[in-house]
C-alpha cells in the first residue's frame, strides 16, 4: 500500500540558508554550504496496524553541474521537524536516528531501493506512538568537499515512493 508523501513539509534545506519545496536537492553548492533532503509521509490511517513490510524508492536521482565523483556516500536519518505545518532552517539538524548510511555515489547513484526490518520496525514504532508523520532526513555523510562548485543530486517528488505492507 503506497504512503502519500507530504509536500509541505518535505523539501530541501541549504544550510541556514533557503528551503526548497519543488524538489529535493542533496550534496552541497557552490558556496560549499550542505544541503540536505526531508521527506514526510502521512501515516496518520496505519493507526493499530502490524506492519509485514516496508519499502522506500526514488526512481530517478540525477546530478547536477558538478563533480558527482566529490559528493560521498548518502545517510538516511530518521527525523522530526520542528513544526506540522512547514519546514524551517532548524529542520536542518536535529534529533534523528540513523537508518542507513552509507550509499555510495561514486559514478552516479540513479535510484535507491531500501527495504528490511529495522525500516519496518521504525516505521511501526512511529505508528505505535501515535505519530501522524514518518519523516526522513537525506544528506550526505561528512564535511563539504570545499571545492566551491555545485556537488548535487536532485529528484522529484513524483518519483519518491514508500510502501508498506500490513
Amino acid at each position: 500500500m503506497p504512503v502519500d508523501l507530504v509536500r509541505h513539509i518535505s523539501g530541501s534545506i541549504v544550510y541556514e540558508t533557503e528551503i526548497i519545496h519543488d524538489y529535493i536537492v542533496l550534496g552541497d553548492d557552490d558556496e560549499d554550504k550542505k544541503i540536505n533532503g526531508i521527506l514526510s509521509f502521512d501515516i496518520s490511517g496505519l493507526g493499530g496496524e502490524s506492519l509485514l513490510s516496508a519499502g522506500i524508492s526514488i526512481t530517478s536521482i540525477w546530478n547536477t553541474p558538478g563533480d558527482v565523483e566529490d559528493i560521498g556516500s548518502l545517510a538516511i536519518e530518521v527525523c522530526e521537524t520542528r513544526h506540522e505545518d512547514r519546514l524551517v532552517l532548524k529542520d536542518f539538524t536535529g534529533r534523528s536516528i540513523s537508518l542507513l548510511a552509507g550509499f555510495e555515489t561514486t559514478g552516479g547513484l540513479f535510484q535507491i531501493h531500501y527495504s528490511g526490518d529495522n525500516l519496518r520496525e521504525t516505521i511501526q514504532n512511529a505508528i505505535d506512538e501515535g505519530k501522524d508523520y514518518f519523516q526522513i532526513r537525506l544528506g550526505i555523510l561528512g564535511a563539504s568537499d570545499m571545492d566551491g562548485s555545485d556537488d548535487k543530486l536532485q529528484f522529484d517528488f513524483s518519483t519518491v515512493g514508500l510502501d508498506v505492507e500490513y
